[in-house]
């Protein structure tokens, strides 16, 4: 993709920009993808897919409030986009802001409806509120929703289950 895009010097540069922050984060240099976003969001500040991309990055390198800054950025220029939502909610988990996290996940299933990621997500923050029947709930949803195929988030929905009903006292449905 590099080569193909050092041959393409009449393109945009903010387009060309762009495909090159992709590119990194791809590749896990969020390092370098950050610098072409910032300066991406220095020219033209009001793309909230810019916002998005950076918070993105900053979640996978557990920049919760940084995260949560770029998420409200997007948020402010687009309201109810469903990356903000997500980043948002998410950064809110990251900082132990269950509440929050929890309102953000709602919003973003009003916008993308039997998202199990989101379901399962809210399901751990029920469980961080003791609220074992509403956890439960939430990841029984997740496990309908669920492509079977996605190991990790199957692995998250079972391992919660389990450990919601082993303190419900079900301990036949925990195993």
């Amino acid at each position: 993709a590099r080569q193909w895009l050092e041959r393409m010097r009449d393109w945009d540069n903010n387009e060309r920009l762009e495909i090159i922050a992709r590119v990194h984060t791809n590749a896990g240099e969020y390092e370098d993808a950050t610098e072409c976003l910032e300066r991406l969001i220095d020219h033209n500040p009001f793309v909230s897919r810019f916002w998005n991309m950076l918070a993105l990055i900053q979640l996978c390198n557990g920049e919760y409030p940084e995260c949560l800054s770029s998420a409200e950025y997007s948020l402010a220029i687009t309201p109810n986009n469903s990356d903000g939502l997500w980043c948002k909610a998410k950064a809110l988990l990251g900082m132990n802001e269950t509440e929050g996290a929890l309102e953000y996940y709602r919003r973003f299933l009003e916008r993308i409806p039997d998202n199990a990621r989101a379901e399962a997500d809210m399901g751990s923050c029920y469980l961080q509120l003791s609220n074992l029947e509403r956890a439960r709930e939430c990841l029984l949803l997740a496990e309908t929703h669920a492509d079977c195929s996605d190991n990790m988030l199957m692995v998250q929905i079972y391992d919660d289950l389990a450990y919601v009903y082993s303190c419900m006292q079900q301990l036949g449905k925990a195993l």
